[in-house]
């Protein structure tokens, strides 16, 4: 099995747009840290310093700033560590709060959770015991301590995982709902016992095929960037476009590829390249 992240593969095909949309797809508190992840879901990327505001009940209560380029369809997470006062809080993160940059939607840059804060009534120091029957210890009793569980770097390749399936859900939903699927043909009877046979040259045929057919074709090779380790690029020909991935970087040009089909949320496709001549 490819390695978890190899599915977080954006499914792209070619959505227009005129501006950066940023959204902030998920929060989440764990351990006294806020984790914020949010995702550009525009074509157009932005080299733009992108803050992201943390609230508690209305109230300001820190805000990050992230610096890096932000390519089109990609996402990133900004943390804070926090812990609030005992009772109900509700947490919120926004992205671009003071509209610093352009957005062809304002109405998706934020997300709301609910956290009760419990009394923290655990003790930290328990000697054990001693009954009747036993003698005292020679020695004084070690207090038993009870460590406080934290969210470290260890745990954030799991949650990357997650966030990128959930991600590739929202991708696809909304390629769905704008009509911009790859335009296919209905097939005939004779069509279905040849998709295993593999030998077609356009894109659009490619998408036809069932998973772990092996097809070649002639198409311009897009560079968009690594995503869970493994490099992503758009795969364009003439008549359509699809998602491929490969372990390794490849040149951007056209060129014959040899690709597998691999499935993707039950309806959809992508394309793992294998071999570029």
């Amino acid at each position: 099995m490819k390695s978890a992240v190899s599915i977080a593969v954006i499914l792209i095909l070619a959505v227009p747009s005129l501006a950066v949309d940023l959204q902030v797809l998920d929060l989440q508190y764990t351990g006294g840290r806020l984790v914020a992840n949010v995702f550009n879901q525009a074509p157009d990327g932005t080299e733009d310093g992108i803050l992201v505001r943390f609230y508690d009940n209305g109230r300001e209560i820190g805000s990050k700033l992230y610096t890096d380029p932000l390519p089109r369809y990609s996402v990133f997470s900004v943390y804070m560590d926090y812990t609030p006062p005992a009772g109900l809080h509700d947490f919120m993160a926004v992205a671009d709060p003071d509209n610093a940059i352009a957005e062809s939607k304002d109405d998706n840059n934020d997300k709301i959770i609910s956290f009760e804060q419990k009394l923290d009534t655990t003790p930290r120091n328990v000697t054990p015991e001693v009954s009747q029957q036993q003698e005292p210890p020679s020695q004084p009793v070690a207090p038993i301590t009870f460590p406080e569980i934290r969210v470290d770097g260890g745990t954030m390749p799991f949650m990357a995982a997650l966030l990128a399936v959930l991600l590739i859900l929202l991708a696809a939903r909304l390629l769905q709902k704008r009509g911009k699927l790859r335009i296919s043909l209905p097939k005939k009877k004779s069509e279905k016992a040849e998709e295993k046979t593999g030998r077609h040259s356009s894109v659009a045929d490619a998408l036809k095929l069932g998973p772990g057919t092996t097809v070649q074709l002639r198409a311009r090779l897009s560079y968009n960037g690594v995503v869970g380790g493994e490099h992503t690029y758009f795969i364009r020909d003439a008549g359509a476009e699809a998602v491929g991935v490969s372990e390794k970087k490849l040149p951007e040009k056209e060129c014959t590829l040899t690709c597998s089909v691999e499935s993707f949320m039950k309806t959809d496709k992508i394309l793992r390249i294998k071999d570029v001549k």
